[in-house]
This record gives C-alpha cells, structure tokens and sequence, in this order.
C-alpha cells in the first residue's frame, strides 16, 4: 500500500519578509503653535501604528532649553515634544528643523509573548487545509478550516489597525483582512472574514476570546502574525499556540485538537481592572 505522507507548510500569498500593501501618505503631521512667551511644539500621528521620528535642529536661538537632536517614538494621536520658552520678549525667536519617520520597530529585543489563543474558538476541533502534491499531503498551518457563518475570535488583545471592507489610506499588511497591533509592536491578520459583518471597528481595542468577526465565503480562516523589522518591513514569525492542560505547542501540533480557552490566558495581558470587568462578563 502507498500512504499519502503528511509535510506541513503555509500558502500565503505574503512572502515571509514583505512590506506593508498600504501606508499613509502622511503620518506624521508637524504641530507648532506659540504665544508671547512659549513655543509649543507638538506632532500627531495619524497611524494606528508608533513611528520612529528623528528631528535635527538646524536653526535655533532665542529659546530655551537648547536642542540639537531627537530621536523618539511618537504614539497614535497627539504627541508632545517641547516647550520652549522664548527668551527675550523683544526680540523673534528662531526655529527650523529636518525630520525624518518611519515604521517604529518597538519589540527589538524584547521577548516575544506567549502563547496564543487558537482563534477559532472553544470546544472546536482544530482541522487545517489540505492539498495533494505528488505523492505527500500538505498541511498548511495558517488556513484553518471553518464554515461559513463561524464566529472568530481575538486570540490576543490589542488594537484593530485595518478591517476587511476598508479602502480608506492606512497602515496595512494586506487588503481584504483584519489586523490588530498588540503592545508589544506585533501584527495579527486574520484574512477570510465576511466584509460585510462588523463587529469590531478601526482604532477599537479588543481582548483575547472577543468576538471580531463571521467566516466569509472562502470558508477558512488565514491567521498569520508579523512584526515590524524596518521601515515598513516586515516578517512572519511561528507562534505559540495553549493547547489542552496548559500545554504550549506549535501551529503543527494543535492540529486535530479541541481548542481551550484557559481563563488564566485570557487575562494574561490585561490589566486588573480589564480582568476585573472580564470576569463580570462586562468588558466586551
């Protein structure tokens, strides 16, 4: 007898080192107001993501404190960078800089955080798309299969960065999916969910096991997680899955498992007050 041998692989179109599909045009925006005794100077972030800005001073005077560099990492919104205080009243303050932003790689060095929650949701057995190559069976491990209709939910909390239906210039990986930047400066896509149902919206923050939206036609769940390597570069990198009795395994070996969804991981990242709310059912 021949036995069709199982290798595991992935099959998104994404490269393993790729570049965001999407980026605005503008992120950063300069904002310096004054007064007649101060400089204000200020930027907003208009991403979802942290930047990276470096500003040189070329022309300074009649200010204080003095600045000839900076290099720091500016957050979603408003940022403020200085005040500077005007000297001499009588005479105009002097003030032109270069700057220079980019993608803000937070997680260098940081450990990375594990593990993750099986997005597919509790109690389901764990079944990933298949193909036929010659004579093996190909696993892919970040397609897994669903039905149309099938919730998926959040397997770590962070912030909603893109959405399926979405067309407006932003910060993303890929077109058609949803992302969610965690703290730690990481990205998940989960790609294959109907446009049309919205449970979660741009800039909201979910939370591990919430609900973020419904299997589309496609009928599986593509569920990838990047992190930020350089200037709107970035790279795939394998996760930790919980699996049963609190074991940490890998994409391949949840594969025909029941998914849990252990309540010690699921306020692992929260704060105690989020905890608090989660275990009143009142957070999401």
């Amino acid at each position: 007898m021949i036995f069709s041998k199982p290798s595991f692989a992935q099959i998104t179109t994404l490269e393993q080192v790729t570049i965001f599909s999407s980026r605005l045009k503008n992120p950063i925006v300069f904002d310096v107001k004054y007064d007649t005794n101060n400089i204000y100077f200020n930027v907003r972030n208009n991403s979802q993501f942290p930047y990276m800005l470096e500003l040189n001073f070329n022309e300074f005077s009649n200010l204080s404190p003095v600045v000839f560099d900076k290099k720091t990492i500016v957050l979603p919104g408003i940022n403020k960078l200085f005040t500077f205080k005007i000297i001499n009243k009588n005479e105009a303050p002097n003030l032109a800089y270069k700057s220079k932003y980019y993608l803000a790689n937070i997680n260098s060095g940081v450990e990375r955080f594990s593990p993750y929650l099986v997005p597919i949701g509790k109690n389901r057995i764990v079944e990933f798309v298949q193909a036929k190559q010659d004579s093996s069976t190909k696993i892919f491990t970040d397609h897994f299969v669903m039905s149309i209709g099938d919730t998926v939910f959040s397997a770590r909390k962070g912030i909603v960065t893109a959405l399926p239906d979405n067309a407006d210039e932003l910060d993303r990986i890929m077109s058609g999916s949803l992302e969610i930047r965690h703290d730690d400066g990481t990205i998940a896509l989960y790609l294959g969910l109907n446009p049309e149902i919205k449970f979660v919206k741009i800039g909201q923050k979910v939370f591990p096991s919430q609900p973020i939206g419904r299997i589309g036609d496609l009928k599986f769940l593509v569920f990838k997680v990047f992190e930020i390597i350089d200037d709107g570069e970035i790279a795939s990198f394998d996760i930790t899955y919980i699996g049963p009795n609190n074991k940490l395994l890998s994409s391949r070996n949840i594969r025909g498992l029941k998914v849990d969804y252990p309540n010690e991981i699921i306020i692992k990242e929260m704060s105690k007050r989020e905890a608090s709310k989660y275990k009143k059912n009142s957070l999401f």
